[in-house]
């Protein structure tokens, strides 16, 4: 929110600047300030505040999610002795960030422990 009234308070003091000028100085891109600033206009403070239609849909769903999980934990693939991003984005049907950001989220690390598949079992 102090990213976002900085704005606010650069814009009023350098009606001059431009957009792109004042996200230089906030270190925000232009798109970001223009939105900062016309919720401001519309609704004043409170269109400073988070809104909830920010940020891209999630697309990738719990029990997915939970699947992911079960086999880095549980299984080991065929012929291997632990999961790779890689393996595990082939045998999820998910691409391979989309992995390592769900062991990322979850501490997992399967491919960092030699021994982690055998620890389990």
């Amino acid at each position: 929110m102090a990213t976002r009234a900085k704005v606010i308070l650069l814009g009023a003091d350098h009606p001059e600047w431009t957009l792109a000028e004042l996200g230089a100085q906030v270190g925000r891109c232009d798109d970001t300030v223009g939105t900062w600033r016309k919720r401001f206009v519309a609704q004043r403070l409170k269109g400073l505040s988070g809104a909830p239609d920010l940020g891209a849909p999630r697309t990738l769903q719990d029990e997915a999610i939970e699947w992911v999980v079960h086999l880095a934990l549980d299984t080991v693939p065929e012929g291997e002795s632990h999961w790779s991003t890689r393996s595990m984005a082939q045998a999820s049907g998910m691409t391979q960030s989309a992995v390592r950001r769900i062991w990322r989220a979850f501490g997992l690390g399967p491919h960092l422990v030699p021994s982690f598949a055998l620890l389990l079992r």
